[in-house]
């Protein structure tokens, strides 16, 4: 049904009020539909497609649900808002903005470079920007108890205001040529960290974070792991400026 609205030419979809819906087969998004509306819905493959086991690591691929929204819109100045609704895996393949608002794919990924993606108030811990693409995001909460990372740019450019994450993963990778800034992130370290796992990791690309942290049960030793060439820069607690048990990092860019 909600793939019939779309093919019917609506501008608009809402969805009933927190709905779980399950599917059998992909829903694409494209033609004249701008706004897809769940009223804090959650929409889920079948059982019978793809269940979910809660100990599957981000980098694991084979065991990822396949894309279940695909936005595909082949024309490059339209732009797909998304309000309220929760997908296990939201796919970007498309050359057109999409919009996330309060929504948050439990997994997102690119199927082309280019689209841009705008997100105001999102979660998830499983972002992968396999492709270059513009990326502004307000208010991100990735975390995760996997072992992460989190967010995974490969040539991305990618630009954050308000980023606060819990437990023990890593938040992000950044290579390819990335850029990264992250500015007032707020970092709360639980449970065990082993010690080489940072919580930003930059290879060939360039970063720029501000972020503070709050240390009660355990901490990460290393924050931050910066590969440029040869040359590999690790930074560790003795970076940040303390007070009691609560740290800051006025601001780190890369070299």
């Amino acid at each position: 049904m909600l793939q019939a609205a779309i093919e019917s030419g609506a501008r608009v979809i809402y969805l009933p009020c927190n709905a779980r819906l399950q599917f059998h087969t992909p829903i694409h998004l494209h033609g004249k539909v701008e706004r897809l509306i769940g009223f804090g819905g959650q929409i889920n493959w079948h059982p019978s497609v793809w269940k979910d086991s809660d100990k599957r690591e981000q980098t694991d691929s084979a065991s990822a649900p396949p894309p279940l929204l695909i936005f595909d819109e082949p024309d490059a100045t339209r732009t797909l808002v998304l309000h309220r609704l929760g997908c296990v895996h939201l796919r970007h393949a498309s050359p057109a903005t999409l919009v996330l608002r309060s929504s948050t794919p439990k997994r997102y990924s690119t199927g082309m470079a280019g689209g841009k993606l705008f997100g105001e108030d999102i979660g998830g811990a499983d972002w992968h920007f396999d492709h270059p693409q513009r990326v502004w995001v307000r208010q991100w909460n990735p975390e995760s108890h996997a072992a992460g990372p989190c967010i995974h740019s490969q040539g991305s450019t990618i630009w954050s205001l308000g980023f606060k994450t819990e437990y023990q993963s890593q938040k992000l990778l950044a290579e390819h040529g990335a850029t990264t800034e992250i500015l007032g992130a707020f970092i709360y370290p639980l449970q065990k960290i082993p010690e080489d796992r940072p919580i930003f990791e930059n290879r060939e690309s360039r970063m720029a974070v501000i972020y503070g942290t709050s240390v009660y049960s355990s901490n990460h030793k290393l924050h931050i792991r910066d590969t440029r060439g040869n040359e590999t820069k690790l930074i560790g607690n003795d970076a940040l400026k303390w007070a009691g048990s609560r740290a800051r990092m006025d601001l780190y860019i890369s070299e």
